[in-house]
């Protein structure tokens, strides 16, 4: 309930997130000087932190407006959208990179994924060898 309250001041929502989102600690939001020159936070989301500190920018013109359901929503979309294309990054540079720099590069989730799927396209290519 004190999330849907909460539709004015999203910063409210913060200590929320880990109930609403495995692995989330907090969103990272713009931050810019007032009329007083205080830093204050805008509405512009730009990223999702976990709470090892590992930080995963999320897609450009995400901001929290309206109610609170409809812009974590919007951040769950950007979620999936920016993991899937860093995933596809990091597919790509499996190969290329020395492991060690390789895993250090991308957020865990995606280092994790990726190595399953080429572990499992390596157990499929050595099964099929097998057969033939």
């Amino acid at each position: 309930l004190e999330i849907l309250s909460q539709t004015r001041n999203p910063q409210a929502v913060q200590p929320h997130l880990r109930k609403c989102f495995d692995a989330i600690a907090k969103l990272d939001f713009t931050k810019m000087k007032n009329e007083h020159g205080e830093e204050v936070f805008t509405t512009d989301i730009l990223a999702m932190l976990s709470p090892e500190g590992e930080r995963v920018s999320l897609t450009k013109g995400l901001k929290a407006r309206g109610n609170v359901e409809s812009w974590l929503n919007h951040v769950e979309e950007s979620m999936m959208k920016s993991l899937y294309r860093i995933t596809k990054v990091a597919l790509q540079d499996f190969e290329m990179k020395p492991r060690h720099d390789w895993c250090i590069l991308y957020p865990s989730q995606v280092v994790l994924t990726v190595a399953q799927i080429m572990w499992a396209q390596d157990v499929t290519a050595a099964l099929l060898d097998e057969l033939d």
